[in-house]
């Protein structure tokens, strides 16, 4: 019921060029409810510090996802341009043509 009077609030008061309005009712009939809920004997539980802990927990949980997928790119790009040296000091050792690393170079750029 709240649901639906919201919505036709929300709705209805756009249509007739009051877009503020519905909103306004909304929170004012949330407020409304509440209020009439607990004088019925409703119990209204305060679950902020819960909710709070939660989102906590779930900002860590993504900080430290997001340290990780950085740290496996950098050792990951790292690992590339190490292999990528070694095959090109190898390449020049063997053959003893110094033109590799020229060329390589300038693949590079």
């Amino acid at each position: 019921m709240l649901f639906g009077g919201g919505l036709i609030a929300v709705l209805g008061s756009e249509h007739i060029g009051y877009g503020g309005a519905g909103p306004l009712g909304c929170i004012t009939a949330a407020f409304v409810s509440c209020y009439f809920w607990t004088k019925q004997g409703w119990e209204i539980k305060d679950v902020s510090e819960h909710l709070l802990q939660q989102v906590a927990q779930l900002i860590l949980v993504v900080v430290v996802v997001v340290v990780v997928v950085v740290v496996v790119v950098v050792v990951v790009v790292v690992v590339v341009v190490v292999v990528v040296f070694v095959f090109v000091v190898v390449v020049v050792v063997v053959t003893g043509n110094e033109s590799v690393m020229y060329n390589f170079g300038n693949l590079m750029h």
